[in-house]
């Protein structure tokens, strides 16, 4: 089916060999299809330029945070994502860990699934629901993240553009139903962490040692992104004027 539904395509935008890997794979296509340019939607990502309004989906302007935490979690299609999936977890702890390190947690549901309103029922100024409808585009959060929670989501991989650590929670690994291109342990540059009380060592350490996995980092960051530098714009613009 997949062979028919990508048959029109001519060429196919790529970052590196290994992800030119995949998609062929996965969509059928040769390697003379791919076309190792970049993708241009993470050149505003790597020039961090902010939007003017964006300051307005904050409960308090950005200097006023110490850090920002943006929490996006992937979609599953048998079960409903579970946020801060311990048994140690309580409302009250996420708020005095918050406080301790002056924190804004941004909460980005998949665009698939709305977040249960039950959850966090004491949102304030320190956490926040940033969903598709409130900001399209998940650059836009990654450009004044400090840190990223997540579990199997691709956007850790867009945050190494601009070194964001991530802290990952693959909870349910094992039941995970939806495909993952690569072994998840040799592609994740982050502790993985199963309780809260690891979490908050995990964040201590994104927050005061950035450096502790940054080796790590770059050596996932080359295997999606093997040119890492701007300008993939102007390199599909060269590429289309020779056609």
């Amino acid at each position: 089916m997949l062979k028919y539904r990508f048959s029109p395509i001519d060429y196919f935008l790529s970052s590196s060999e290994i992800v030119t890997e995949i998609f062929s794979k996965r969509f059928n296509l040769t390697h003379d299809q791919f076309i190792h340019t970049g993708y241009p939607m993470y050149d505003s990502l790597k020039n961090n330029i902010i939007p003017p309004n964006f300051s307005d989906v904050l409960p308090k302007p950005r200097c006023e945070y110490n850090c920002i935490l943006l929490y996006a979690p992937t979609f599953r299609k048998k079960n409903k994502t579970k946020w801060f999936p311990f048994s140690d977890f309580t409302e009250k702890k996420l708020e005095q860990v918050l406080q301790k390190y002056e924190a804004l947690l941004i909460l980005r549901p998949h665009p698939n699934e709305k977040l249960d309103s039950t959850l966090f029922k004491a949102k304030n100024d320190r956490i926040v629901v940033m969903d598709h409808h409130t900001v399209e585009d998940t650059t836009e959060l990654l450009k004044i993240a400090d840190c990223i929670i997540t579990d199997y989501s691709g956007i850790y991989i867009e945050g190494l553009l601009v070194d964001l650590p991530p802290i990952l929670i693959p909870y349910d690994l094992a039941q995970y139903e939806r495909w993952l291109p690569l072994p998840y342990h040799e592609i994740t540059p982050g502790p993985k962490v199963s309780s809260f009380k690891e979490f908050t060592e995990s964040l201590k350490q994104s927050v005061n040692n950035k450096e502790k996995y940054q080796a790590d980092r770059e050596r996932v960051r080359k295997i999606y992104f093997s040119n890492f530098k701007r300008g993939a714009t102007k390199r599909v613009i060269n590429f289309l004027e020779t056609l």
